[in-house]
């Protein structure tokens, strides 16, 4: 949920390693009582279903703060997403901790167009892939930060032929019969549940457009939603989730 304005390194997404010295539940419960209990975050509210996912958002943060929490046999740890201009309240919340998260190192943000995450390969092919004419959402980043899908090159294939089917249209090719049924794969309009709407630079863009990407390694799937924005003439990439195909 990015509300303050920022520019493009402090939305730089990282992340930082911890170990945890309480069980999942007890950490998001001291982790909701430090939210409500300081002034810094008197904005922010803690949501998500899980203990072992969840989110800090708030209109005075630069992106949203994700804990995710692995537990093993041997230690509970906890891997926080976050925008680098985000950094200064976070330390702040685990300084609130008490000791509950002991930092296993500074947090990184992968060079270059990263694998880090679903999130920083997305920001990372936002800001050096221009010739897609598509703009990458904050919204898109945020959902993509609690996908688990890892075949990047399949995201940048399927925005490569997005971007063919718009020149195709904009050739006056769509109709023909070879590329017909590749415009309109890329085209389909939904209106069902899965529709979503995000807000982008003050804008409202209604994803009525995705597109199913399988991995090659596992029964994941990632959806991409997208919408046409006429008046940018880019594609605007809203939104990711991801599903597990059913077996039988």
């Amino acid at each position: 949920m990015p509300k303050k304005t920022r520019n493009s390194r402090q939305a730089d997404i990282l992340h930082g390693r911890f170990l945890s010295s309480v069980d999942p539940l007890h950490l998001r419960q001291s982790v909701e009582a430090a939210v409500a209990g300081m002034p810094e975050l008197n904005t922010s509210f803690v949501h998500g279903e899980g203990v072992d996912r969840y989110r800090i958002s708030g209109f005075d943060q630069i992106g949203d703060m994700l804990f995710t929490v692995e537990v093993t046999d041997l230690s509970n740890s906890v891997r926080i997403d976050h925008r680098r201009g985000d950094a200064p309240l976070l330390a702040k919340l685990i300084d609130r901790l008490s000791g509950q998260l002991t930092s296993c190192g500074q947090p990184t943000v992968p060079r270059g167009l990263v694998k880090g995450s679903l999130g920083q390969f997305l920001q990372s092919f936002g800001r050096q892939c221009r010739h897609f004419r598509s703009i990458v959402a904050d919204a898109s980043l945020e959902s993509a930060l609690e996908c688990r899908f890892t075949d990047y090159h399949k995201v940048l294939e399927e925005c490569a032929k997005l971007m063919e089917a718009r020149v195709l249209i904009t050739q006056g090719k769509a109709e023909r019969p070879k590329h017909k049924a590749m415009v309109e794969r890329y085209t389909q309009t939904y209106r069902d549940a899965h529709v979503r709407t995000v807000y982008h630079d003050g804008r409202k863009h209604v994803l009525c457009h995705r597109i199913e990407i399988p991995s090659e390694n596992s029964s994941l799937t990632l959806r991409m939603h997208y919408a046409w924005d006429q008046a940018a003439d880019r594609y605007v990439i809203g939104w990711f989730d991801e599903f597990f195909d059913c077996p039988f």
